[in-house]
């Protein structure tokens, strides 16, 4: 069972993504469904240096995408061979 002070990082964690989730789709001028993934990262990487790159290899086992980041530049790897509903999933849970 959690401890309070692991419960408040948690919820501290959460209130983080929901900003800046809020803040990425106020940038890209998303105010409704759907949101189209390919709008968001067109605008992300203006702000953040990002690189979305899909690869047949170089993942483990199970795992369908992962960020990198080094010298300011982010780099999102999702695992092509997953279907296309997954990678979108996962890269934007990355995001």
């Amino acid at each position: 069972m959690e401890d309070d002070q692991t419960l408040l990082v948690n919820k501290a964690r959460i209130a983080e993504a929901r900003h800046q989730a809020q803040s990425l789709l106020k940038t890209a001028g998303i105010k409704s469904a759907p949101v189209r993934l390919n709008e968001i990262i067109k605008h992300v990487p203006a702000h953040h240096n990002l690189i979305v790159r899909g690869t047949k290899e170089h993942l483990p086992t199970g795992v369908y995408a992962m960020t990198y980041r080094e010298s300011g530049m982010t780099l999102i790897g999702y695992n092509e061979n997953a279907s296309v509903n997954r990678q979108k999933f996962s890269v934007a849970h990355e995001l």
